[in-house]
């Protein structure tokens, strides 16, 4: 019998996706609705894709915003394009620093102080620093395991560190942690990029426990591929599939299914 191998695969993946949504509602169900305007929120990565989106989104919801990122001029075009949103000028609610959070922790902590000086006590987090590469295993160059770990796990970690010391004083605010769909199950050809990404999970359900009696809400987020610069450069380097995905993925949504 002729089927459409494209068409099964789509539909697999679909009903996969949807078996994940389910099985994370019935393990950490909906989270508590939060209320931005006004306060202060920390994106790290924010100059660009999905950060500065979350950075855009808040600032239209009202928050005042603080953006982290490396290169100094996509700072700068990202803060005249989080402004553009807003119907009233607030440009003075929009700033940035410079800086690496995967290596600089000192300067970060710094910054930190700086940004609350000036906008008030952070109240939310976005961790979405983050990078991939995609190789078969045997062909990853190891610097790129470690490298893996430092931007996707320990950007996520410096972060949380420098804001949450506050944050547990006041008793008050959430940190969300950008994981992947990767991070869920593996992915052929993402070895490095998907053991950084699971890595986030247990980080954000210990911290979760953590933090509750300082009613502080832990949120992590699994972004499918999102058209982003970052994920262009994926593209550039992602290893080309055989048909054994199919079976790989029937294998995924058994796992799932009865959580092997």
């Amino acid at each position: 019998m002729n089927f459409d191998t494209t068409f099964v695969l789509n539909m697999l993946t679909a009903v996969l996706l949807i078996v994940v949504a389910v099985v994370l509602y019935v393990n950490y169900g909906f989270k508590r609705k939060v209320n931005i305007k006004g306060k202060h929120v920390l994106i790290s990565g924010g100059s660009k894709g999905i950060g500065l989106e979350v950075a855009a989104q808040c600032f239209q919801q009202g928050a005042k915003v603080t953006i982290l990122a490396r290169d100094e001029n996509g700072l700068k075009e990202a803060k005249k394009y989080i402004c553009s949103k807003s119907e009233t000028k607030r440009d003075s609610e929009v700033i940035y620093f410079p800086v690496n959070v995967s290596k600089d922790y000192e300067l970060l902590e710094t910054i930190i102080q700086k940004a609350e000086d000036e906008l008030g006590p952070i109240y939310g987090l976005f961790n979405i620093v983050g990078k991939a590469v995609c190789y078969r295993f045997l062909e990853t160059p190891l610097n790129d395991f470690d490298d893996m770990i430092k931007v996707n796990y320990q950007s996520t970690v410096n972060c949380t560190r420098a804001v949450l010391k506050k944050m547990v004083t006041r008793n008050e605010g959430f940190i969300e942690i950008t994981s992947s769909m990767a991070g869920l199950f593996g992915i052929y050809g993402f070895s490095a990029y998907s053991a950084s990404k699971f890595a986030l999970l247990g980080f954000a359900q210990t911290l979760a426990m953590e933090m509750k009696p300082h009613n502080i809400s832990i949120t992590i987020t699994y972004p499918p591929d999102t058209d982003t610069p970052g994920f262009a450069l994926e593209n550039t380097t992602k290893v080309i599939m055989n048909f054994s995905l199919f079976a790989r993925l029937i294998f995924i949504f058994c796992s799932i299914l009865f959580k092997y």
